[in-house]
């Protein structure tokens, strides 16, 4: 039967047949295709089971009977979708050539559902102006997400650079951090399209360093977004008017800012000096990676967007209960869509990621972590382009600090060890973009107004 003769049920089936017997074929369109694309409910709860069941190595139909969620009573699902993949065996097809009238059909229908709410919107009387802005930027929206990546030839790409360097219009895709030592590691800043992994254990400074860096982009490039799993806005905003004003975080928080000494005069200066900054922050409770990805979409298609910090990737969720159940599949999930973010939006991408303690033994407070001890495991090493540990000891030292009671030797060990990491800290490349082999970057921390500078009296050292 030609596919212009064929039901959409039997396109559907067909389609559904050819990925069962050929696993690969679902990573072809995973891109592009949903289980909205299925009208038939017994479609889509195969094809969200194929998703979920789906790996590089394989296909289970037992799994994709289980994670296709219950059936009707009067259905055999696991035969249902056995009989889905034997009828489909003979079909030489290709699967873009066979998914084609859904997504024609589903593109369709959602244009036909956003002409209508603008309809409904013009009727009542809205702001002609904003709603055709909004109806816009939805339109693009929607032909981003149903636009297919095509691949161009390398010298179509290599004379697009060429060029914009001739006419002077050729895009920088690096992005200073703002502090010049981080700079050196990186090679000249941040680059675009890459996932950048900021590690370290709990209480480092992994947020504050992360929120300087993308407040000067957002000063000197473009906005940028903070996505805050671990914390709500006032106490994101109340960190930020700490390291900016230089006042206290201890004495905002408590709301005793003392206005004699000017503190309170810093402050609101300091709150003002905010307003044009395209600095944006999001903290939605419980974000998932899909909330996380659609709002960066959104906000590249309507403001423009050069960065993105994620805190953390332990804090993202997803909108699939059962895999934020499995925290080592969740990760290995959440990972790969970050990095698929960067690559797709053009932007660059850091991600915090937490220590996860294999052992109970003690670590000594100078002994750095390694990316193989970074949640996200191995997935996290593979797929980031860059990996940061923010190593400083400060913390850790003050917590051992030996008693009235302990040796004098020990006593003078200690404050030597202290002396040395007061008020430093270092930035470890873990994993560098082509295995550049660079020294740390050196930085020092004040721990009341929760800051990092540049400190060049540091010399580079090397750690235990």
């Amino acid at each position: 039967m030609s596919q212009n003769t064929q039901t959409w049920t039997e396109i559907e089936h067909s389609a559904l047949g050819l990925i069962l017997n050929n696993h690969h074929l679902y990573f072809v369109v995973r891109d592009r295709l949903t289980p909205e694309h299925f009208e038939v409910p017994s479609h889509r709860a195969i094809y969200t089971g194929i998703e979920k069941a789906v790996s590089p190595t394989g296909l289970d139909l037992n799994m994709v009977d289980l994670y296709a969620g219950e059936a009707p009573e009067d259905q055999n699902r696991y035969l249902l979708i056995a009989s889905i993949a034997a009828s489909a065996i003979d079909i030489t097809a290709g699967i873009e050539d066979l998914c084609r009238p859904l997504f024609e059909r589903y593109d369709r229908a959602q244009s036909l559902k956003l002409i209508d709410g603008l309809k409904k919107e013009l009727e009542a009387n809205q702001d002609l102006q904003s709603t055709l802005k909004k109806a816009k930027s939805d339109f693009e929206l929607l032909s981003v997400r149903q636009s297919p990546a095509r691949a161009e030839r390398l010298h179509d790409v290599t004379e697009s650079i060429v060029s914009g360097l001739l006419d002077g219009s050729q895009e920088n895709f690096l992005m200073s951090t703002g502090f010049a030592e981080i700079d050196r590691v990186l090679g000249g800043g941040l680059a675009k399209t890459e996932l950048i992994t900021l590690g370290g254990i709990g209480g480092c400074g992994k947020t504050a360093l992360a929120t300087q860096i993308l407040h000067n982009i957002a000063e000197n490039y473009g906005p940028t977004d903070f996505y805050s799993l671990e914390m709500d806005k006032k106490a994101f905003a109340s960190r930020r008017l700490a390291t900016l004003s230089g006042v206290s975080l201890y004495s905002i928080r408590a709301g005793r800012v003392n206005e004699d000494n000017g503190d309170l005069e810093k402050v609101v200066a300091t709150s003002l000096s905010l307003k044009g900054l395209p600095f944006y922050v999001d903290a939605e409770p419980g974000a998932t990676i899909e909330h996380i990805y659609r709002t960066a979409l959104k906000n590249k298609m309507e403001r423009g967007l050069e960065a993105i910090v994620v805190d953390s990737i332990k804090a993202t969720e997803v909108d699939d209960r059962r895999m934020n159940a499995e925290d080592v599949r969740k990760a290995q999930f959440v990972v790969k869509e970050l990095k698929k973010i960067a690559k797709e939006l053009e932007i660059a991408v850091i991600a915090l990621a937490h220590e996860v303690r294999k052992t109970a033994a003690p670590r000594s407070p100078t002994q750095r972590i390694t990316r193989q001890e970074l949640y996200g495991g191995g997935t996290l090493e593979q797929t980031s382009d860059v990996i940061f540990i923010l190593h400083r000891p400060e913390a850790g030292l003050l917590a051992t600090k030996p008693d009235a009671n302990a040796p004098q030797i020990e006593v003078d060990e200690w404050y030597v060890t202290f002396n040395e990491w007061e008020g430093r800290a270092q930035l470890i490349p873990d994993k560098m973009r082509n295995a550049a082999i660079v020294k740390p970057a050196e930085l020092h921390f004040d721990g009341a107004s929760v800051a990092f500078m540049q400190d060049r009296a540091f010399k580079q050292a090397e750690l235990i």
